[in-house]
């Protein structure tokens, strides 16, 4: 005799084969609706993992490329500048003003090349980056700000082939500095500061193309820096530079000022004794 469930006539045999075929049916028709549910979930997230990728390795393929094209630029520089400083030694001006005319050309792409060249103890190498920073700013090949900015950095390097570079490129540039001037010269004012009755800057070639340069502008900090440099540089050949530039100034700003603190110099080195008078009477009698 079959056993059948309290209350029912239905055996529990049956009833469990029913449960189990409904079961079977709930999977079925899971996993045929599965593939619809992973394509449907998953294919928005698989777009953005390609989109991803694809960014991914894009980016990278243009950072090589933007690499490789500075490679190639910094070689065309570094080709054209080695044939300007062949052509520094010639006689022929025209080629010579081409071949700065051509590194100028490079812009932006030139100035971490002309850096090292200023730098460089070798005199045409240096020459010929001043000559083409000059072109670059007179040209504006790079933004005339920019420039400033450039030589402000080397202004203020640690190196002093830098710092000599820099305001050789200035006094080259001259009264074309313009709105810049006010900037510049206060740079020099930080360079050339005195601390403990000696200035800041020690060597002899900054201390000598700081003062040619400041003999461009008769202004009353020009005359007070000149002073400085003639009074307080260590080496007897920036001050003989000082006050060689003094009477270029202080003539046309404030003479008398200029004579009391040059009279002011007691003990001056006994190789720019003469230097010190020469000055004063320079000053005196002009």
């Amino acid at each position: 005799m079959r056993r059948t469930e309290a209350g029912c006539g239905v055996p529990v045999r049956v009833r469990q084969r029913k449960r189990w075929v409904s079961v079977r049916r709930g999977w079925s028709r899971f996993w045929r609706a599965f593939p619809t549910f992973v394509k449907d979930f998953f294919s928005p997230l698989a777009t953005i993992a390609i989109a991803a990728l694809v960014a991914y390795y894009g980016h990278q393929f243009d950072e090589r490329q933007a690499k490789a094209q500075e490679t190639e630029a910094s070689l065309k520089i570094v080709s054209t500048f080695s044939e300007m400083l062949r052509q520094i030694d010639e006689k022929d001006e025209p080629r010579k003003e081409l071949a700065v005319i051509g590194i100028a050309h490079f812009g932006d792409d030139a100035l971490p090349l002309l850096r090292l060249a200023l730098a460089a103890q070798e005199q045409k190498i240096h020459d010929g980056a001043k000559a083409a920073l000059y072109e670059i700013f007179r040209s504006e090949t790079v933004s005339r700000k920019k420039v400033i900015e450039f030589l402000l950095d080397q202004l203020r390097s640690s190196r002093p082939e830098l710092r000599t570079g820099a305001l050789e490129v200035f006094s080259d540039i001259g009264g074309e500095l313009g709105t810049f001037t006010a900037g510049v010269i206060s740079a020099v004012k930080d360079l050339l500061r005195v601390t403990d009755g000696s200035l800041r800057e020690t060597d002899e070639t900054v201390l000598i193309n700081a003062a040619r340069f400041l003999s461009n502008y008769h202004t009353l900090d020009s005359e007070n820096l000149l002073l400085d440099i003639a009074e307080k540089a260590r080496s007897s050949g920036a001050r003989r530079q000082g006050f060689d530039e003094l009477n270029k100034v202080a003539n046309d700003v404030d003479p008398c000022r200029a004579l009391s603190r040059l009279r002011s110099i007691t003990d001056p080195n006994e190789e720019n004794k003469d230097d010190l008078q020469k000055a004063i009477n320079q000053i005196r009698y002009h």
